[in-house]
Protein backbone atom coordinates (compact mmCIF):
# COMPACT_ATOMS: atom_id res chain seq x y z
CA UNK A 1 0.00 0.00 0.00
CA UNK A 2 0.93 3.23 -1.00
CA UNK A 3 0.13 6.82 0.79
CA UNK A 4 1.19 10.06 -1.00
CA UNK A 5 0.17 14.05 0.13
CA UNK A 6 0.10 16.80 -1.78
CA UNK A 7 -0.93 20.40 -0.88
CA UNK A 8 -3.66 19.80 -3.10
CA UNK A 9 -5.34 23.41 -3.54
CA UNK A 10 -3.72 24.30 -0.27
CA UNK A 11 -0.76 26.56 0.60
CA UNK A 12 0.89 24.28 2.84
CA UNK A 13 2.26 20.74 2.19
CA UNK A 14 0.85 18.06 4.75
CA UNK A 15 3.93 17.64 7.01
CA UNK A 16 5.03 15.87 10.15
CA UNK A 17 4.12 17.49 13.63
CA UNK A 18 5.50 17.30 17.03
CA UNK A 19 3.06 14.69 17.86
CA UNK A 20 4.73 11.81 15.50
CA UNK A 21 1.75 12.21 13.57
CA UNK A 22 0.62 13.74 10.31
CA UNK A 23 -1.17 17.55 9.33
CA UNK A 24 -3.67 17.33 6.84
CA UNK A 25 -4.46 21.41 6.49
CA UNK A 26 -7.21 22.41 4.47
CA UNK A 27 -7.17 21.66 0.80
CA UNK A 28 -4.53 19.25 0.84
CA UNK A 29 -4.73 15.74 -0.27
CA UNK A 30 -3.65 11.97 0.56
CA UNK A 31 -3.95 8.92 -2.25
CA UNK A 32 -4.13 5.62 -0.93
CA UNK A 33 -2.91 3.21 -3.47
CA UNK A 34 -3.46 -0.50 -3.08
CA UNK A 35 -0.96 -3.33 -4.69
CA UNK A 36 -1.56 -4.24 -8.12
CA UNK A 37 -4.75 -7.05 -8.17
CA UNK A 38 -6.07 -5.45 -5.05
CA UNK A 39 -8.62 -3.55 -3.82
CA UNK A 40 -8.95 -0.89 -1.06
CA UNK A 41 -11.99 -2.19 1.02
CA UNK A 42 -11.51 -0.14 4.47
CA UNK A 43 -9.45 2.40 5.90
CA UNK A 44 -8.87 3.56 9.73
CA UNK A 45 -7.76 6.42 10.81
CA UNK A 46 -6.09 6.96 14.25
CA UNK A 47 -6.80 10.91 14.59
CA UNK A 48 -4.58 12.73 17.53
CA UNK A 49 -8.45 14.20 18.79
CA UNK A 50 -11.25 13.87 17.87
CA UNK A 51 -10.90 18.03 16.78
CA UNK A 52 -8.69 16.76 14.14
CA UNK A 53 -10.54 13.27 13.02
CA UNK A 54 -11.37 11.55 9.21
CA UNK A 55 -14.78 13.75 9.56
CA UNK A 56 -12.79 16.60 8.11
CA UNK A 57 -12.17 14.37 5.18
CA UNK A 58 -13.46 14.12 1.71
CA UNK A 59 -14.17 11.48 -0.81
CA UNK A 60 -15.42 12.39 -4.11
CA UNK A 61 -16.85 15.35 -2.42
CA UNK A 62 -18.59 13.57 0.28
CA UNK A 63 -17.13 13.99 3.85
CA UNK A 64 -16.59 11.00 5.70
CA UNK A 65 -18.47 9.97 8.77
CA UNK A 66 -16.31 8.37 11.06
CA UNK A 67 -12.54 7.57 11.93
CA UNK A 68 -13.41 4.04 10.50
CA UNK A 69 -14.22 4.26 6.51
CA UNK A 70 -15.43 1.31 5.07
CA UNK A 71 -15.60 1.69 0.95
CA UNK A 72 -19.37 0.73 -0.27
CA UNK A 73 -17.57 -0.31 -3.60
CA UNK A 74 -13.38 -1.37 -2.85
CA UNK A 75 -11.24 0.38 -5.60
CA UNK A 76 -7.35 0.54 -6.24
CA UNK A 77 -7.11 4.14 -5.45
CA UNK A 78 -8.89 7.09 -3.14
CA UNK A 79 -7.74 10.30 -2.86
CA UNK A 80 -9.31 12.17 -0.25
CA UNK A 81 -9.27 15.33 0.15
CA UNK A 82 -8.77 17.88 3.48
CA UNK A 83 -12.40 19.92 4.51
CA UNK A 84 -10.32 21.30 7.64
CA UNK A 85 -6.89 20.45 9.79
CA UNK A 86 -7.10 16.89 10.16
CA UNK A 87 -4.11 14.70 12.41
CA UNK A 88 -3.11 11.09 12.32
CA UNK A 89 -0.94 9.35 14.25
CA UNK A 90 -1.93 6.34 12.21
CA UNK A 91 -3.84 4.65 8.79
CA UNK A 92 -4.87 1.52 8.51
CA UNK A 93 -5.58 0.04 5.06
CA UNK A 94 -7.41 -3.14 4.62
CA UNK A 95 -7.35 -4.55 1.02
CA UNK A 96 -8.44 -7.58 -0.65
Amino acid sequence: VSLSWSKGTSNNTPSPNKEGSVRMYTGTTLTISSPTNTKITRVVFTPTSTSYSATKLKYNDVALSSDDWTLSEPVNEIVLTASANARFKEIVVYYN
